[in-house]
């Protein structure tokens, strides 16, 4: 969940430095304000589309890579996965 005022594209931002070499493409395709995230805040879901151009991706890869991603977002921004 995001606080309101905190632009997507910082968030983008910070999901494209962490993710690494193996994230195509991060976009937003959902944004959700209402009771059940809290007065000031928003869910925002975005799509991350993983791809190596030599190989099919292993499933640890790819959980690894989402880990570090939510990491860096918690780190640095202080977001956390909804319902987390």
């Amino acid at each position: 969940m995001a606080v309101d005022g905190l632009g997507v594209e910082q968030i983008e931002a910070v999901i494209r430095a962490s993710a690494g070499d193996l994230l195509e493409s991060a976009r937003v395709t959902a944004e959700y304000r209402g009771a059940s995230v809290g007065e000031g805040r928003r869910s925002v879901t975005f799509r991350l589309t993983c791809r190596a151009p030599d190989r099919t991706l292993r499933d640890q890869e790819v959980d690894e890579l989402e880990q570090r991603v939510l990491g860096a977002l918690a780190t640095e921004l202080g977001l956390v996965r909804r319902g987390a």
